[in-house]
């Protein structure tokens, strides 16, 4: 999903620890680690994902967020350190997630 000029959005800036030569797989797990602490805090907190939490807390979100609840990146250096930019739409939803 594409943001729409002018929609109001949360930019998220997170930085790595400088390193000379990370392992692609530590790049690889700080994303997907990353998106998932967000995927769980949204259904966690938005109440349009309710029906997906139960009393051992949220289940894997894969497949349940909406395209547009989704982190989308605007830049990502992956020289070191890494620089990750992303932005998600402003609701009140997403307070709670970020």
């Amino acid at each position: 999903m594409a943001r729409t000029p002018g929609t109001p959005h949360f930019l998220i800036r997170v930085q790595g620890q400088a390193e000379d030569y990370p392992p692609l797989i530590d790049v690889s797990s700080f994303l997907w680690d990353f998106n998932q602490a967000y995927e769980i805090s949204r259904v966690a907190t938005d109440q349009r994902y309710a029906p997906f939490v139960s009393s051992e807390g949220p289940r894997d979100p894969r497949g349940m967020i909406e395209d547009e609840d989704r982190l989308q990146v605007v830049a990502l250096n992956e020289n070191s350190p890494l620089v990750l930019l992303a932005i998600v739409a402003a609701t009140p939803a997403a307070v709670g997630a970020i």
